[in-house]
């Protein structure tokens, strides 16, 4: 399956570097800010760098899906309507749609967030769901900690 990544932060890059491990995904791109922290590990991938709402690159490339993680921009509506887009999410849609769900599992005292693994609509956050993999909150959980356990079930799924 060829495949263009959307990708933010630091955890955007640990995500790709654990699916570079796949086999059955070809990385035709990598879309993030700061292409030049994910070149060092992985000079094989395409990377490009993206700039707010120029989404050229679609033009650019054969791919059968895009996949965002930790991507901080919408999506232009007929790009998700044209093209195979999918989202992990880190909750456990349909609750805390939107930008950083993991703080507000955090501040909310909850037990238990998750990742999911939907489709990516005009809607935020409401496209269909596919899996969803839950992750505990322990009582010393950190924004980071429970990131890093939201990557590996991310990778899970």
């Amino acid at each position: 399956m060829k495949v263009i990544f959307l990708l933010s932060g630091k955890i955007g890059g640990l995500f790709i570097r654990q699916v570079c491990k796949i086999t059955e995904i070809e990385i035709v791109a990598c879309v993030t800010e700061n292409a030049k922290n994910i070149i060092k590990v992985l000079p094989e991938i395409h990377m490009i760098n993206f700039k707010y709402n120029d989404y050229y690159f679609f033009n650019t490339f054969q791919f059968d899906c895009v996949i965002s993680y930790n991507w901080n921009y919408r999506i232009p509506e007929e790009i998700c309507e044209k093209y195979n887009c999918y989202n992990f999410h880190q909750s456990l849609l349909p609750k805390h749609r939107g930008p950083i769900p993991l703080v507000f599992s955090i501040l909310q005292n909850e037990l238990e967030t998750g990742v999911t693994l939907h489709r990516i609509r005009k809607e935020f956050d409401k496209g269909e769901i596919y899996a969803q993999e839950k992750v505990a909150i322990t009582k010393d959980a950190t924004y980071i900690s429970l990131n890093l356990r939201c990557l590996k079930a991310a990778i899970v799924l």
